[in-house]
């Protein structure tokens, strides 16, 4: 037993040693005033007594969001009610668990995309000193579950092109389809798109088993179309937020006034402080739109939460982001060229800057509750800041919004010039098509908080220019796929 368990430690110790540095860092964190957060007032969160008292109904209720976040919420309320302690009790160790895999799943894919081992150390180092990466796992949000499921994702598309089978490919779609499920930024279209790689990339081998993917493959496409059928059904819209017009309008004008908080007059009983009194008349309005059927619906019906906050998921929100959506299309017919000034304004204050800057006002974001020093030293060194970030100005702050673009360019020559692609090439592939896909949507439709929706991507990217610099392993040199004797169809399932 103990020749067995230190043949373990002996090959995965460098996952053991990052794995130790991450349980340091983390509990750093903490100590220093970082304990983990859950802040009802989030938008993305529905009302805390409506999750707690009808669980079920309130999830049915939901259209603003992906249901994973406020099941976890729901359920972790009524664990602690019932256990007679705090949600922050029972969830801090469930993101500590799935920050520990992310990091396991990162290392074990670095060492196949990162051959050079100085190369992989200073890759993995880079984002397990980052204080953002501790930021997003003491908080209630999904952005912990975005580097889970994208890190499983990446390493299980590795295993998969390495010895493709059925069963592979669905471990793969897995992850997938569950981060569709956590986030409306991976639209059924990127899941779509992600599958389509996944069956052009594979080998041929398990296409000639076309029976067993075409049923994994109806089975997952099902899976991601389920929660928009049910708003479609329920609110009468298929997608998986009803905040998608309000989205697209970011950066646009709409045809009327902006509030000072940069919102359009339509948004005015939400858009703004707890503190703040709500404008009756744009109240009454509001609960104007809210049919009868849905008036003893507490998470449609009423504008504010327990605190005061918003209520970002009232019924009123469905028409009117229909509304702010087809006013900004409309503009965007008249004046094409105010899209490219959007992304402009979204890459250089929102994309290029460090994520833990809050994009709106100078200093770091709220979830930084600690290591203002730590995220400086990290901000200058990795991002190379070489001047104060200033909202109000669209210019070029870092030295990242000039690397990002070349590292681009440098991926893709490398994949013309590496052809035909082995098993690291085409994991890279399926990273990059994310990498892009969470730009575009950066850049185009929603990106004033551009920098922390880039960063559950940063990984993918950090191990991408590692990949640039090490060159291919002496590994990938092979044929494109070994163990060709297991691709036989009858195996293809195995």
């Amino acid at each position: 037993m103990k020749a067995k368990v230190a043949a373990f430690v002996q090959r995965h110790i460098e996952t053991i040693t990052f794995l130790a540095t991450y349980v340091l860092l983390f509990a750093i964190w903490n100590l220093t005033g970082g304990s983990f957060r859950v802040w009802p007032d989030l938008w993305q969160l529905l009302p805390w007594p409506s999750l707690l008292d009808d669980l079920g109904t309130s999830l049915l209720d939901l259209h603003s969001q992906p249901p994973l976040l406020n099941l976890l919420f729901g359920l972790a309320l009524k664990a602690a009610v019932g256990m007679g302690t705090k949600v922050e009790t029972l969830i801090q160790p469930l993101y500590f668990s799935m920050g520990a895999v992310t990091v396991a799943a990162i290392g074990e894919l670095a060492k196949r995309i990162v051959p050079r081992q100085g190369v992989r150390y200073a890759v993995l180092l880079l984002i397990l000193l980052n204080p953002y990466f501790y930021a997003v796992h003491h908080y209630l949000f999904y952005t912990a579950w975005e580097l889970f499921f994208l890190s499983l994702a990446a390493l299980f598309s590795l295993r998969y092109f390495d010895q493709p089978t059925v069963t592979r490919l669905t471990a793969v779609l897995a992850p997938a389809v569950l981060l569709v499920y956590t986030r409306s930024l991976f639209h059924p279209l990127w899941f779509v798109l992600f599958l389509g790689l996944l069956l052009t990339l594979g080998p041929p081998a398990v296409l000639k088993g076309w029976k067993p993917v075409a049923v994994v493959s109806a089975v997952v496409v099902l899976l991601i179309v389920a929660w928009p059928l049910k708003n479609l059904v329920r609110f009468g819209f298929f997608g998986l937020s009803s905040w998608s017009g309000m989205s697209f309008a970011r950066g646009l004008p709409t045809g009327e006034p902006l509030m000072p908080s940069g919102y359009p007059l339509r948004l005015a009983p939400f858009a703004r402080s707890n503190s703040e009194p709500i404008d009756p008349v744009a109240a009454a309005k509001a609960r104007s739109l809210v049919p009868a059927e849905f008036q003893r619906h507490p998470t449609l019906s009423k504008l504010t939460k327990p605190d005061g906050s918003p209520n970002w998921n009232h019924y009123a929100f469905i028409p009117i982001s229909r509304e702010l959506g087809a006013a900004a299309f409309e503009q965007l017919r008249l004046r094409p060229s105010l899209l490219l000034f959007k992304a402009i304004d979204f890459y250089l204050n929102g994309y290029a800057i460090y994520e833990g800057r809050w994009p709106y006002h100078r200093g770091f974001a709220p979830e930084m509750t600690t290591g203002s020093l730590w995220a400086s030293v990290y901000e200058t060194v990795v991002f190379q800041r070489f001047r104060s970030y200033d909202p109000n100005r669209t210019t070029i702050s870092t030295g990242f919004a000039i690397l990002f673009p070349i590292v681009c360019l440098a991926t893709g020559v490398v994949f013309w010039r590496r052809r035909p692609w082995r098993i690291e090439e085409r994991t890279v592939v399926v990273m990059f098509y994310t990498i892009l896909w969470v730009l575009a949507l950066v850049l185009f439709v929603d990106g004033p908080e551009g920098n922390r929706v880039r960063f559950s991507t940063e990984p993918y990217l950090l191990l991408i220019v590692g990949w640039l610099v090490s060159g291919p392993s002496a590994r990938s040199q092979g044929p494109v796929y070994r163990n060709t004797s297991r691709l036989s169809p009858e195996n293809v399932a195995g």
